[in-house]
């Protein structure tokens, strides 16, 4: 998990959408879905191994 992702994940929920975020964050659509999805898969990856 990095920082750099979850300002980008912080972004989407201010501006509501992605490609808003994006222009805001001045990169574009792709890269900042992929971020978000590396986000996801680090945060379960790591709240996964917190179970049993």
């Amino acid at each position: 998990m990095e920082i750099q992702q979850i300002r980008y994940f912080l972004a989407v929920c201010d501006k509501g959408s992605f490609t808003r975020a994006a222009q805001s964050t001045y990169v574009t659509q792709p890269s900042l879905t992929q971020a978000i999805k590396k986000l996801a898969v680090s945060y379960l990856a790591e709240t996964a191994g917190d179970v049993g």
